[in-house]
């Protein structure tokens, strides 16, 4: 992993900080997730049942008012929210936010910005659509 992320950003990794290096894993990690919550996204789109990782602590989905409405309404939420961490991973992976620290701050607010939307989405869903 360590060297698909050395070849990426064009860098060595002996010739890095510590600190770039935990910022370029931290974004593939990110990156990944984004992709799985996109994959998450479509496959509630066809199968029309609602993923365990998107339920709440309690929730039983066979037990839930309407689990097809949970997934109409979280299906474009997801892609959406997996399409922004998988731009702030690359951002993280190739190095644009390790040049400023403004700038560095400022993706790091939208990031934190977009999860918290996408947590307070998840749990309205839960609470509308499923208990």
């Amino acid at each position: 992993m360590f060297g698909l992320c050395a070849v990426a950003s064009s860098r060595k990794i002996k010739d890095m900080e510590a600190s770039d290096i935990i910022l370029m894993v931290s974004g593939c990690i990110v990156l990944l997730f984004g992709a799985y919550i996109i994959y998450l996204g479509i496959r509630m789109n066809r199968t029309k049942e609602p993923p365990k990782m998107l339920m709440t602590y309690g929730a039983d989905v066979k037990k839930g008012k309407n689990p097809e409405g949970f997934c109409d309404y979280l299906r474009n939420k997801s892609i959406l929210f997996g399409f922004i961490s998988i731009l702030y991973g690359i951002f993280c992976f190739v190095g644009i936010v390790r040049d400023s620290f403004f700038v560095n701050l400022a993706a790091i607010a939208a990031f934190l910005m977009a999860v918290l939307w996408y947590f307070k989405e998840v749990n309205r869903a839960n609470d509308d659509y499923i208990r």
